[in-house]
């Protein structure tokens, strides 16, 4: 299993940089680009709870670095 300590991008989009800006964006979608599906045994329940962390940190990064 994998977990993101921290999700930074380290540009914030203004208009004139979005190629670099896109590329950071798209590194850091790549971590979370793996959705586990519910089961109903609720056994991979962990994984869920993992993936919903790192995708709130990815959203949270992509927020904050547009103006």
């Amino acid at each position: 299993m994998w977990q993101i300590n921290a999700t930074v991008i380290n540009i914030t989009i203004d208009g004139q940089n979005y190629p670099e800006w896109a590329f950071c964006v798209d590194t850091a979608l790549r971590v979370v680009v793996y959705t586990p599906t519910v089961v109903a045994d609720h056994s991979n329940a962990n994984a869920i709870q993992t993936w919903e962390i790192n995708d709130g940190k990815v959203t949270a990064a992509m927020v904050n670095s547009v103006k």
